[in-house]
């Protein structure tokens, strides 16, 4: 079995209950710093912009541009949410989930 293979099977098969509560304590604070990142982003010029742009190029109410008060397409909004979050928070999110994996060596991938 490839990599690719090995890897998808257990993305595929794993689930919450399985992974460590280290893990969930380090997700769930990824995922607070990305949100508080993300309103953050959402005071820059270049997010002003493209949730303005966007409510023009991808009309709809599927879904909100956060802080603008503003809806768009599903596609949309996610193009627009995802300028508010700055680069370097991904990449520090990115590494830090990095730091937990390698603290759970004793974790065996399938």
């Amino acid at each position: 079995m490839d990599g690719n293979k090995r890897v998808a099977d257990f993305i595929w098969n794993i689930s919450w209950n399985d992974l460590p509560e280290e893990v969930h304590q380090k997700v769930k604070l990824c995922l607070l710093d990305t949100l508080g990142a993300t309103i953050g982003g959402t005071l820059t010029p270049v997010s002003k912009i493209t949730a303005n742009y966007i409510t023009k190029l991808w009309p709809g109410n599927e879904a909100t541009i956060l802080l603008y008060n503003a809806h768009s397409s599903a596609a949309g909004a996610a193009f627009a949410n995802g300028y508010a979050l700055p680069m370097r928070s991904i990449l520090m999110m990115t590494l830090s989930i990095l730091k937990v994996t390698q603290v759970h060596k004793s974790f065996q991938y399938p």
